[in-house]
C-alpha cells in the first residue's frame, strides 16, 4: 500500500550518509515540498534549493525504507530519504543513537528493542554512572 500525496504537502528530506567524525549516519532534516505528482514518481523540492536545480523524486510505490521513501539517484546511490512525518525520522535517529550508547556500553545488545525499551535500557545505565 502507498502513502498518499498532494501538491504542496510538506515532507522532510534526510541526506545520506554523513561522516564518521559526525556520529550519525543522517544529515539534518531538511523541509521540502511536493511540486508535482506523476504516475511513477513524485517530484518535491527542498525550502533552500537554488532556483537552478532540478527537483527531485521519489517512487511512493516502493517499498519503505526505514520509514521513508530513498530518493532517486539515477545510476548512483539514492542521496537521501524522504519522510512524510518529521517524528518517524528523530525516532529513528534517537533510536540509533542508544543502541550506539548500548553497544559502546556492553559491546553487544539485541537490536531488536524498541525505542521505549532502549530509553529505560540507557536510563538505567546512566543512573548506575552517577
Amino acid at each position: 500500500m502507498s502513502a498518499k500525496f498532494t501538491v504542496g504537502q510538506v515532507v522532510w528530506y534526510v541526506g545520506g550518509i554523513q561522516t564518521y567524525q559526525s556520529g550519525s549516519e543522517f544529515g539534518e532534516p531538511q523541509e521540502a515540498t511536493i511540486t508535482k505528482i506523476g504516475r511513477k514518481w513524485v517530484y518535491f523540492r527542498c525550502k533552500d534549493s537554488p532556483e537552478w536545480r532540478d527537483d527531485d523524486r521519489f517512487a511512493p510505490e516502493e517499498r519503505k525504507w526505514r520509514g521513508g521513501w530513498q530518493v532517486d539517484g539515477g545510476d548512483w546511490r539514492s542521496p537521501g530519504t524522504v519522510y512524510d512525518d518529521l517524528q518517524v525520522f528523530q525516532d529513528l535517529e534517537e533510536k540509533d543513537r542508544l543502541d550506539r550508547f548500548l553497544k559502546n556500553q556492553f559491546g553487544y545488545h539485541n537490536q531488536e528493542l524498541t525505542l521505549d525499551q532502549l530509553r529505560r535500557i540507557a536510563a538505567i545505565v546512566k543512573e548506575g554512572k552517577e
